[in-house]
Order: C-alpha cells, then sequence, then structure tokens
C-alpha cells in the first residue's frame, strides 16, 4: 500500500538536510515553493 508523505521518512528519523533539499526540489520542479520565504526586510532591527 503507497503512502504518501512529505518525503521524509516517517517514524524512523527527523529528515536531514539534504532530504530537505531533495524535497525542496521536487516541490519547485513542480511550482511550488516549500516554506522558503524571501523578504526584503530582515528581522535583524535596524
Amino acid at each position: 500500500m503507497a503512502k504518501v508523505t512529505t518525503g521524509a521518512i516517517v517514524n524512523e528519523k527527523p529528515p536531514t538536510q539534504e532530504d530537505m533539499i531533495q524535497e525542496w526540489k521536487r516541490k519547485i520542479s513542480k511550482g511550488e515553493y516549500p516554506f522558503i520565504h524571501v523578504t526584503k526586510h530582515s528581522a535583524k532591527g535596524e
């Protein structure tokens, strides 16, 4: 039975940075931009 996930292996170990990068590449290739928000204002008080 196929299980649809976000690309992370469920109930084993948290995704590594490489896993997350691969997931971003998959989503971006589908036209999505997963939780990467580019803003022009930094959070550092200037």
